[in-house]
């Protein structure tokens, strides 16, 4: 490599250039492995495609070399150097999300998309970013729209768009879509030996979560047993962390909240050492939810963490889903301490911050209205509520979910001497959990399907 290459790549853009390299491996039908040789490992290849490290100059002559180009094709794009100014309003929109100003990324990403060439590689990450920021707004559907050609393109990691693309498409409950998305991407990089990379291992447990929701729980555990041995081999702890967070969801629908707790605290610890504010919130939720759980429920601890987990999240990109999940889980606190107006009022909040974007979180928090207006006597607003959230639930398919409601409702039911509407209930909720309750069941005594169903929800 001579001077001027060596300067031109202690000064290019490191994301622009992996970008490039990747894109050439792509045209050439390449895996990671073949155009690193035995020179470097994938997960370092992987690395250098997200622009996370500068190859060396004998590195780059290799993958060039392999690539069938020159180093100055790798080294200037074919499209010509783009101004500072549109560099900096791609950095300044990455900035503005991690301080939590979701309006003005959006504005600084749409300006870099307008400023870029058509093709330019520095497109497909101004378009994410534009995409993250519609998500924190939450305008999933817009967000959704912008990141599935993202998800399958050369130009930015694939695997880290699909993540935020299924998380978006399980937040608005499509959930089917958010499983095919994800099982897609995640065929292709086993196909093409990347598993072994912190996007692949969050693309897992994002898609394990979404199973999780549909009621496929061995599904999940199998996929977070897949998460945690590619994150303890990979090292990272913010893989490790996406792996152990979801393990603990998959434990503590199981009925095993003491083993959940200790993997939810060790997937804190370890976000807690890096920047990943908005999951390292998202998570303190989760402990919170975790700890309602206990037997006996933590309250006060919930109701810390959950409090905590509110200002963590006003101070990041967090979308109102978010918001609202945990609105939820205080309003369940609440709840469950018998303050019965702060219950409603959180639930309503709740309800307000994810109406038409997060139909999981409006359920959780219609659950609990229904519940509270049925503690006042008012069973008519008590149904009401547990239908409308069964109906959100309905058309998400998460059978997991639907059938905890209609047990909830048979519960309340019940306690206000409803025997029919309780009775019907919980037959509607066996059947939503693939069980069969016969007609003639009482909702009482020994055929009480508490036996049968699981209880709570555990956040995600």
């Amino acid at each position: 490599m001579n001077p001027a290459q060596e300067a031109a790549l202690r000064a290019v853009d490191p994301v622009a250039l992996g970008e490039r390299i990747k894109a050439a491996r792509v045209r050439s039908g390449l895996r990671q492995a073949e155009i690193g040789g035995k020179d470097v490992s994938v997960a370092h290849v992987s690395r250098i495609e997200a622009g996370k490290r500068r190859p060396s100059p004998a590195l780059l002559e290799s993958f060039a070399q392999r690539l069938s180009l020159s180093v100055d094709d790798l080294l200037w794009s074919p499209y010509g150097d783009v101004g500072d100014e549109t560099r900096l309003e791609i950095d300044f929109a990455e900035l503005a999300l991690e301080n939590a100003d979701a309006r003005a990324a959006e504005r600084h990403a749409r300006s870099a998309i307008e400023a870029l060439p058509v093709g330019h590689p520095l497109g497909a990450r101004a378009a994410f970013l534009h995409a993250r920021a519609l998500e924190a707004q939450g305008r999933l559907r817009e967000a959704v729209a912008e990141l599935e050609p993202l998800a399958v393109s050369g130009t930015v990691s694939s695997a880290n768009a699909a993540v935020a693309l299924c998380r978006c498409l399980r937040e608005t409950g499509d959930l089917a879509r958010s499983i095919e998305v994800g099982e897609d991407v995640l065929q292709t990089l086993r196909d093409s030996g990347l598993m072994g990379t912190d996007d692949a291992v969050q693309l897992v447990v994002t898609v394990a979560a979404a199973y999780f929701e549909t009621g496929a729980v061995a599904v999940a555990a199998r996929l977070c047993r897949e998460a945690i041995a590619s994150a303890e081999a990979l090292g990272s702890a913010k893989a490790r962390a996406a792996a152990y967070w979801n393990a603990s969801m998959v434990e503590a629908h199981q009925g095993h909240v003491a083993e959940a707790l200790p993997l939810a605290k060790r997937a804190l610890a370890l976000l807690s050492e890096g920047r990943d504010a908005r999951n390292l919130a998202r998570l303190r939720c989760m402990l919170g939810v975790l700890q309602l759980r206990s037997d006996p429920p933590q309250l006060d601890e919930a109701f810390a963490t959950l409090t905590s987990g509110a200002e963590e999240l006003r101070a990041t990109s967090a979308s109102p889903v978010d918001l609202g999940r945990n609105a939820a889980g205080l309003a369940r606190i609440h709840l469950m301490k018998g303050d019965l107006v702060a219950a409603e009022r959180l639930g309503n909040e709740a309800v307000d911050l994810v109406a038409g974007s997060g139909p999981l979180v409006e359920a959780d928090a219609r659950s609990v209205l229904g519940q509270a207006a049925a503690r006042q006597d008012r069973p008519d607003l008590a149904q009401a509520e547990f239908l409308r959230a069964v109906a959100l639930l309905t058309s998400s398919g998460a059978d997991r979910s639907v059938a905890e409601l209609w047990y909830e409702l048979g519960a309340c039911m019940d306690d206000l001497g409803l025997v029919a509407e309780a009775r019907d209930a919980f037959r509607r909720a066996a059947a939503s959990a693939g069980l069969y309750l016969h007609p003639g069941t009482a909702p009482r005594g020994e055929a009480d399907p508490s036996r049968l169903l699981p209880t709570g929800t555990p956040g995600s």
